[in-house]
């Protein structure tokens, strides 16, 4: 293998390995973290972003490249208060 694709490799394990290890030191040094309430409230709190996400995804993976998703948010958000 040449060594882009070794590099090219790492970085798509980097960011879930990264994660995974960010999880578990919070969750040693904090003994509410990993609990069912907190991860509901972050999963409540990111509904929203979640969803946003997905349909941004979904455009670019069909070859839309569509940037007012991501304004509409910002005006959402800013109109909210």
């Amino acid at each position: 293998m040449t060594t882009k694709r070794l590099v090219l490799r790492g970085i798509n394990w980097f960011m879930p390995a990264a994660t995974i290890g960010l999880m578990v030191h919070f969750s040693v040094v904090t003994k509410s973290f990993l609990t069912g309430g907190n991860l509901l409230a972050v999963l409540t709190q990111n509904g929203p972003t979640f969803i946003v996400a997905v349909v941004a995804a979904v455009l670019l993976m069909a070859g839309y490249v569509d940037l007012s998703v991501g304004s509409t948010l910002a005006l959402a958000g800013s109109a909210q208060g």
